[in-house]
């Protein structure tokens, strides 16, 4: 008895269950990347997909490994503990103020408040 690889791998049109376990995603994603790749194939009512097609298409499609961003953890936040929380939470205010006095003054140097007409 034949197994499900020896059984896709003999086989050179899959319909859509077979696809799914192929590529190892649901029906949507299966059926929109047997079309995407032009590998679907109607007979009457069926459809079956090309795996010759879907192994090109795959491979095509694959991204380079340098292309690929190394995942880095964020940073951890140091909080220093001489400092109490209040003054924390003050300079938190402080450069909430800063930023948003620089907002301020980029509006007024557009035309927002003004309406365009000078």
């Amino acid at each position: 008895m034949k197994t499900k690889e020896q059984e896709l791998s003999s086989t050179k049109y899959i319909d859509i269950s077979q696809l799914m376990s192929y590529v190892h995603c649901g029906r949507n994603s299966a059926m929109a990347l047997g079309k995407e790749a032009g590998a679907m194939i109607k007979i009457g009512r069926l459809a079956r997909y090309d795996r010759e097609i879907i192994d090109e298409y795959l491979k095509k499609s694959r991204i380079p490994k340098h292309d690929v961003p190394e995942f880095q953890r964020p940073q951890k936040r140091t909080i220093n503990p001489k400092v109490s929380y209040e003054e924390r939470i003050l300079e938190e205010i402080e450069r909430i103020e800063r930023e948003t006095q620089a907002i301020r003054d980029i509006l007024k140097e557009s035309d927002y408040f003004s309406g365009g007409e000078e």
